[in-house]
């Protein structure tokens, strides 16, 4: 008996950002998706980035409005967006599509959507084109002096200095890549030779005791000390990404950052924190409207994003959908991921009779963290 295949679906015939997921999986490498889909150790933190929305619970207030009479548009840093949501910075793109951060930077454009740079993505000079300008630069603390001068020379709108991964770390932070045979032999190999190096005396002894744990210190200086030095020198406004206590926030601030990114790095560094989204209350409390807070990690509808204003973020970054968009279907699946958010956030807001952002505030949300 002769099956008949179902047809390829398109992009445009897909309403969730997590459809794109398992079409993604379909495409790349197995390596390739355990690295994107993976967290650090049980995964127990990416997990709650997620469920933490189902925790925040929408409440309607007033008489819907028609979706045409509702504007998303925000002003961050000086300058107008459309939508309160940013491409957030993610690495190996390329092996992702062939196409790479061009497919992604040109997908956000078309949305007038601002893309966060991966320090380890495509170097800014071949993106800057693709971005229309539109577009910051994220930087790792070791990076310091010529990620700056690149930002600058291709003028990056902001700096994101990511610093909720303080050391360098080996790929065994992330459990799922870990177990993947291929990876996990490769690691193992360059790990012997290493040790043959050292028994040889062809290698340096370690310089410093984390490095018998794995881990190899990133930061040149004190953290509030790099963040003043770029705040000073770098010419364009510097945001701290990678913030979970207000006391940190505080410490930011007052170091001369331009805002702050409350996140745990998708759950991909430190297994056991609590979620972005749980956090997000108390240091939006604890800035008091000094400086904006953004936010990431788990969101995946536009409702989110609007869960994510109520509770006084200035905008949220959007990292794993773009990834299963740009696998799924290169550029035309990014803009895909992209609409399914802002037309989200739109219907949203319209349900909730809120016609601006500024008519979004605490009372369209309840919250019962667990």
């Amino acid at each position: 008996m002769q099956t008949t295949r179902a047809p390829a679906r398109t992009p445009e015939q897909i309403t969730e950002t997590l459809e794109f997921e398992a079409i993604m999986r379909a495409r790349v490498r197995a390596q390739v998706y355990q690295f994107v889909a993976g967290g650090a150790r049980d995964e127990r933190t990416m997990r709650r980035n997620e469920r933490a929305f189902h925790w925040i619970t929408l409440k309607p207030r007033g008489a819907p409005v028609p979706p045409a009479e509702v504007d998303p548009s925000v002003t961050l840093l000086g300058r107008q967006m459309r939508y309160p949501i940013l491409v957030a910075p993610t690495s190996g793109q390329v092996d992702v599509h062939p196409d790479g951060e061009r497919a992604t930077y040109r997908a956000a454009t078309r949305h007038g959507i601002t893309v966060t740079v991966s320090q380890f993505g495509m170097p800014l000079a071949r993106l800057a084109p693709e971005a229309d300008g539109h577009f910051w630069a994220q930087m790792y603390p070791e990076s310091q002096g010529s990620r700056v001068q690149e930002a600058r020379a291709q003028r990056a709108e902001a700096l994101v200095l990511t610093v909720d991964s303080p050391f360098q770390v080996d790929g065994g932070r992330i459990a799922r890549w870990v177990r993947n045979e291929q990876t996990f032999r490769r690691a193992l190999v360059e790990t012997a030779r290493h040790w043959v190096r050292v028994i040889r005396g062809d290698a340096r002894k370690p310089t410093t005791p984390p490095s018998r744990y794995g881990l190899r210190p990133r930061y040149p200086t004190s953290p509030s000390r790099l963040v003043f030095d770029l705040a000073s020198t770098a010419g364009m406004p510097v945001l701290v990404k990678g913030i979970l206590a207000p006391e940190d926030a505080e410490i930011a601030l007052e170091a001369g950052a331009a805002g702050i990114v409350v996140s745990n790095h998708g759950g991909r560094v430190l297994d056991g924190c609590a979620a972005s989204m749980e956090m997000l209350p108390s240091i939006v409390e604890r800035v008091a409207g000094r400086i904006p807070v953004l936010v990431d990690s788990g969101f995946r509808r536009g409702s989110d994003v609007l869960k994510a204003r109520a509770l006084g973020a200035a905008a949220v970054l959007v990292g794993r959908p773009i990834l299963w968009g740009l696998g799924a279907f290169g550029e035309a699946g990014v803009h895909r991921v992209l609409e399914i958010f802002t037309t989200g956030l739109i219907q949203a807001m319209a349900r909730c009779g809120a016609r601006s952002m500024g008519e979004v505030d605490s009372r369209l949300v309840q919250m019962e963290f667990r």
